[in-house]
């Protein structure tokens, strides 16, 4: 299994690294997902049915698989269903935000 980061040490709005997942591994299977620095803050953790040259395009449509404000660090078990995946700070207040998936 590999541990990911999607987010690291986020500080401010933005998007983190974009990955694809092994569709023999993990396409609608679970995925370990957690947050941890967070005092306050917005993120998405978003997926995709795209190419990989939409996904390098920037022209992928993004859907939004968990979303929520968080005030303390979690973790949660998602399906994930679609190829590509990537998490967002929407909105940032405090902390220093790293999001993982394990696979």
């Amino acid at each position: 299994m590999n541990i990911i980061k999607l987010l690291n040490g986020v500080t401010a709005t933005g998007d983190g690294k974009i990955i694809a997942l092994d569709p023999k591994r993990v396409i609608n299977g679970p995925v370990a997902f957690q947050l941890s620095g967070i005092t306050t803050a917005t993120v998405i953790l978003l997926s995709t049915i795209a190419t990989q040259q939409e996904v390098d395009e920037e022209t992928a449509v993004w859907t939004t698989l968990k979303s929520g404000t968080f005030t303390s660090d979690t973790a949660e078990c998602i399906i994930v269903s679609f190829p590509f995946l990537k998490a967002n700070v929407s909105a940032y207040t405090v902390g220093t935000i790293t999001a993982k998936i394990w696979l």
